[in-house]
């Protein structure tokens, strides 16, 4: 069965062959592409004017009459309206694997450009097939209907360090008790909000963060960017919260 949004789901009685399931998957994606296109487009270009925007002229940001936005959860019912990411994720045609720390970009963003690619019907697993295309259908249709994106601006950024480490006590106990010292990272940025019905830019706020005071490395001292993006979401949720009517998160 074809569904409205052009994607397969399964009749377990059908038990159709499992080569012609993976064809109609990746014909049925190809369906998506326009609408996905121009989105992708669209980000495309307004993570180019946010390059160019300012940092000194952040305008406070104004909703009027527009709905606040929803970053949903887990145990919401309801899909969220609002994408986050930097401008270079923004503008990649193709996802990303490997990142450097501290990057910010959208899971579900991440997802949309594997289903663009085809690559995503080369680890769909048999017994849970339908599962899988519902899930793609989801996040195309996250992508698409999303009212807001929020683009995050990186201005400075120091990462925190190890200055000092006690390699027996680490490998002995990773994870707890003080296994040296670090030079705290610092992070400086802001968060500009777009509407995509128009591309407009509805104002912005500045993001300030450094690493806790004290910090468990957890495997290995790469984890401690994990604290200053923590730290940065704070920030994020403290400033957006007004705009938003649930908790914002990066």
């Amino acid at each position: 069965m074809i569904t409205a949004c052009g994607l397969l789901l399964l009749c377990p009685a059908c038990n159709p062959d499992w080569d012609e399931v993976v064809a109609a998957g990746k014909a049925e994606v190809e369906t998506l592409r326009p609408k996905l296109d121009q989105r992708l487009a669209q980000f495309k270009t307004i993570a180019v004017k946010a390059e160019k925007e300012p940092q000194a002229e952040l305008k406070p940001i104004e909703l009027g009459k527009r709905p606040k936005l929803h970053f949903g959860s887990y145990d919401d019912p309801r899909r969220p309206n609002v994408l986050v990411a930097s401008p270079k994720s923004l503008k990649t045609d193709k996802r990303e694997y490997e990142r450097p720390p501290l990057s910010f970009y959208s899971y579900r963003l991440d997802k949309a450009l594997e289903v663009r690619e085809g690559n995503l019907f080369d680890y769909l697993d048999r017994k849970s097939i339908e599962k899988s295309l519902a899930q793609i259908r989801t996040v195309i249709e996250d992508v698409n209907q999303a009212r807001y994106l929020v683009v995050i601006r990186t201005h400075q950024l120091s990462l925190p360090e190890v200055t000092s480490l006690n390699t027996k006590a680490f490998a002995k106990n990773p994870g707890q008790g003080s296994a040296g010292s670090f030079t705290p990272g610092k992070f400086s940025g802001d968060a500009l909000l777009y509407d995509l019905n128009d591309s407009s830019l509805l104002g912005g706020i500045s993001l300030q963060a450094k690493s806790s005071d004290k910090v468990k490395i957890r495997g290995n001292a790469s984890f401690m960017s994990d604290d200053l993006r923590t730290q940065v979401g704070k920030d994020f949720a403290a400033k957006l919260k007004p705009a938003s009517d649930d908790h914002p998160q990066l």
